[in-house]
């Protein structure tokens, strides 16, 4: 899934560099390419979001329980524990 979120975002950054770069130039192209690479900002921010909440939810999982403070009396509560 990591890999997918870095395909996923490089695709935006490259679709909206070569809309700016486009737009530099004054060649024909340009407006669509700047306006599928804004459109893919917001899908691509919510499959990074939802794939680090995954990660964070399993890694809480994973280490021993120890109630809701740890070690150093920090809370650990987790965004998806709420």
């Amino acid at each position: 899934m990591r890999i997918a979120a870095h395909i996923f975002a490089m695709m935006t950054f490259v679709m909206l560099v070569f809309g700016i770069m486009f737009k530099v130039q004054h060649w024909p192209g340009a407006q669509i390419m700047m306006v599928f690479g804004y459109m893919l900002t917001i899908p691509t921010g919510i499959f990074i979001l939802i794939h680090k909440l995954i990660e964070n939810k399993k890694k809480s999982s994973d280490s021993p329980k120890e109630g809701k403070e740890g070690k150093e009396g920090v809370s650990n509560e987790s965004i998806l524990d709420a």
